[in-house]
């Protein structure tokens, strides 16, 4: 029945985006966050979907009051899909193809959660620097929606872990999501230089793009420059990442986006007393 009647809810938003404010007022949210609770761990692909799409409708309208949004439980429910949808791609679920066609959307629903908090932090930041009249106010909603949203950093391994995800696609949101993450919350999430989010980072550095890897090096030194310790452990047990970055710093490229990418690298080695 939820998987059904959540179909027949997507079709009605899909068709009319305007009634999406009238299910909200019917604390849409709040169901689908006891739906995703109930069936946490076994959801089917479906039941995946159909939610997903719900919220990336929810979430990509521009009408829509976020705080009423947050109100209801946005991203612990966007949280718990996001961690669902990764064990079942990660695990040996016959359905696992199943469940990659929620990932993509649901990549773009966090991507725009996020791209809206770094909006409202900004507006924050210039009302404070222009002395406006209201930049308290501004400011404190700003840091209140930054606090709400702090579970998503606990996110930052899973999306380290897509950036060798088989599907560019993902590769690519994934970096973009990733990026959001550490511009907000820097390195507050502890897999950031696992052993495995190190061999990651490596891979994805190997890919011959020249935008992704300023990204990536971009990434990686907010990483490290809001949590030292971090540092600490690249330059201890990272010598897989180091080994690639050292690469990066040989490659002939007199380009603004080569010489860029070297001295990002430079940076990072000072960060973890590389010479």
């Amino acid at each position: 029945m939820p998987a059904y009647g959540l179909k027949l809810l997507l079709s009605f938003v899909e068709r009319s985006p305007d009634i999406i404010q009238v299910f909200l007022d019917q604390d849409l949210l709040l169901t689908l966050a006891g739906i995703s609770q109930a069936h946490s761990g076994n959801m089917s692909p479906s039941l995946m979907q159909n939610m997903v799409g719900l919220l990336e409708c929810v979430v990509s309208s521009k009408d829509i009051d976020i705080s009423s949004l947050y109100e209801q439980g946005l991203i612990d429910t966007v949280t718990s899909l996001f961690v669902d949808v990764a064990a079942a791609m990660n695990g040996e679920r016959i359905d696992r193809d199943n469940f990659a066609v929620s990932l993509l959307p649901l990549l773009d629903t966090v991507n725009n959660i996020l791209k809206n908090l770094s909006k409202e932090v900004r507006r924050a930041i210039q009302a404070k620097h222009q002395g406006e009249p209201d930049s308290e106010e501004v400011g404190q909603f700003a840091e209140k929606l930054l606090l709400e949203s702090k579970p998503l950093a606990e996110l930052t391994g899973v999306l380290i872990n897509f950036l060798c995800h088989e599907d560019e696609e993902v590769q690519d949101c994934s970096c973009r999501t990733l990026y959001l993450v550490a511009e907000l919350f820097g390195g507050v999430c502890e897999d950031v230089m696992s052993f495995n989010s190190v061999e990651c980072l490596a891979e994805a550095l190997a890919y011959p793009d020249v935008k992704r890897q300023k990204q990536l090096l971009r990434i990686i030194k907010r990483f490290l420059t809001s949590n030292p310790q971090h540092a600490a452990t690249l330059a201890q047990n990272g010598q897989l990442l180091i080994d690639s970055l050292a690469k990066l710093r040989t490659i002939e490229n007199s380009s603004a986006e080569g010489l860029a990418i070297k001295g990002l690298v430079e940076e990072i080695f000072v960060k973890v007393r590389i010479k």
